[in-house]
């Protein structure tokens, strides 16, 4: 079989992409077995950009670590339960609420 130089160019870029796809999910696989991350490290996993993730910090809203008083360090584990908490109750587990509060005439 011969190739022309569009066929080959054509191989190289799906190499390529498959190439930066297999990069990246090694990341991410490195980057959820850290317990400790820093503050890109943070904004990556989270999507929370690094000047609100600055913010949170100074306004100590975030668990985070300075151990030399300039950098800036997140426990993952403290991360999943601060991103995890103030949980909204969905609408079916409101109506379930709603009733046992009325079957118990208004008592709690």
């Amino acid at each position: 079989m011969v190739m022309d130089n569009a066929d080959i160019t054509n191989v190289i870029q799906r190499f390529e992409k498959g190439f930066k796809q297999l990069y990246n999910n090694i990341n991410l696989i490195k980057q959820n077995s850290k317990e400790v991350l820093t503050l890109k490290e943070v904004a990556d996993y989270t999507g929370l950009s690094r000047s609100y993730l600055y913010k949170l910090t100074m306004r100590k809203e975030i668990p985070h670590y300075k151990p030399n008083g300039k950098q800036i360090y997140f426990n993952r584990l403290e991360l999943d339960k601060w991103l995890q908490s103030n949980r909204v109750s969905t609408q079916e587990e409101l109506a379930q609420q709603a009733q046992t509060y009325c079957m118990k005439g208004g008592r709690k």
